[in-house]
Parts: C-alpha cells; structure tokens; sequence
C-alpha cells in the first residue's frame, strides 16, 4: 500500500514538471511551425549566438502539435543584437523539437560551435524560439562571426537581416560562403537560411549579389553570378577581370 501511494506521489510529482526539467519549465508550452516572415519579425529579441550547448530535458506529448516532441535547453553565446535590448552574455533559450529530429544528445537543427539567427519571445520567464519543431524557427549563421555588425536604421529589419547572412564575417571560409549564397536560392519547397529574406527584400539581395560578384573571392564572384543570372540580371565575369587588369577565363 505505502509502496503503491509512493507511486502515485511520484507520478504526481512528475506530471507537474517539478522534477527533471525543474521548477517552472512545465509552463513552457510549444507554438506550431512559423515560417511566416511576419510571424519571426514580430519577436521582441532577435539576436545571434552562438550554440555553446545543448541538453534534452524531457519529453511532452501535446495535443496541440500531435505526436510526440522533446524539450531542449540551448546554450547560447550571444554575439549580435538586430532587436530588442540585451547585452552579450551567454543565456539558455528553450524550443521543441519531433522526437526522432536529433542524433544521439543534439539535435539536427542546433549544432554546437554553430552559429544561428534566433526570434526569440518570452513565456513562463523564459527566452523561447518564437516557433517550434521547424527548423524554420531559426536561421543558420554561416558567414562568420559579425562583431562590428550594426542594424542601419535608413532600412528595414530583414535588410539587416540579409545583409549578415550574405556578408562576409571573421572566419568564414569560401565554402562556408559559397553554401550561404547558394542556399539564399531555395526553393519554396525546400526554403533553407537566407531564401525568406531574399522574396522580403529582393533589392536588397540584388545589391548584395552585385557587390559580391564584384569584389569577393573567386569561387564567391561565380556563385554570386550564377544566382544574378537566375534572376535575369547582367553578370560578367570577364569583364570584372578586365576590369582589374588581369586576365579573364579562357
């Protein structure tokens, strides 16, 4: 009988997210997929950090996303601020993910060392992804660390946004940028990084693929060519050789 009571305090006890995941995380609630660029902006702190972490804390089965889903704690290194107000620290943001959406301890969308673009809202106390169990939620970083970044207040918030995911940041190889290029080019189907951001400011992108394919290093000046000629814009390699003096292509 005692035994059979314990069992049911413990089970009580677990039910109300008091024990692994501590005091306060049961009210974090999972948001279905976002991948409304509206829905993402509209996120009271937008930052970039760098993932120092990553611990499963427990599981959920809600009703409103159906199946089952995992809770995350992720350890973040904030590096850059596009909204809101706080300061560079390392700070633990929560998301949902399927279960079955990670390899061993760490999850497909969340790499350690990696660096990512997070929306992030409040709930329960905590910093939240401003969606869940999409890797929609987030945007990969792959163009460096961006110390010196500053938002431009002459332009809009997914400016900025384009603008540090398609420039040059400190370490950032040519492949890391060749792959963030190429994918600003998804397609709706399989929509990856910069692509949002690329149909909300399609100027912007533009420009920067013009300046790229002008300026950068070799492999960055084809990639940046081959997407302006997809959009129907004049690119010459050749000529921007010439330009500099040397020698074009043969």
């Amino acid at each position: 009988m005692k035994l059979g009571l314990l069992r049911v305090i413990v089970a009580v006890w677990v039910a109300t997210g008091v024990s692994c995941t501590g005091v306060g995380l049961s009210q974090l609630r999972p948001e279905g997929p976002g991948t409304f660029e509206s829905y993402l902006l509209r996120s009271p702190l937008i930052v970039v950090g760098e993932v120092r972490a990553v611990e499963q804390l427990g599981w959920r089965n809600p009703f409103t996303v159906g199946g089952t889903i995992v809770l995350f704690r992720i350890r973040v290194r904030v590096e850059n601020v596009l909204k809101g107000d706080f300061a560079l620290q390392d700070v633990d943001l929560y998301t949902f993910l399927e279960a079955g959406s990670h390899v061993g301890p760490l999850p497909m969308a969340f790499g350690v060392d990696r660096r990512y673009l997070f929306y992030l809202r409040k709930q329960a106390g905590r910093w939240r992804t401003a969606c869940d169990v999409s890797d929609g939620c987030v945007d990969q970083v792959l163009s460096g660390y961006h110390g010196a970044f500053k938002t431009d207040p002459t332009h809009t918030l997914a400016d900025d946004i384009l603008r540090l995911l398609l420039t040059r940041g400190d370490n950032a190889s040519d492949g890391s940028m060749v792959d963030a290029l190429g994918r600003s080019n998804a397609t709706l189907e399989t929509e990856d990084y910069a692509s949002r951001w690329r149909r909300e400011r399609k100027d912007t992108y533009i420009r920067i693929l013009r300046q790229t394919s002008e300026s950068a290093t070799p492999p960055l000046r084809a990639e940046a060519c081959v997407l302006l000629r997809e959009l129907d814009q004049p690119c010459d390699l050749c000529a921007n050789e010439k330009a500099e003096g040397k020698e074009g292509p043969k």
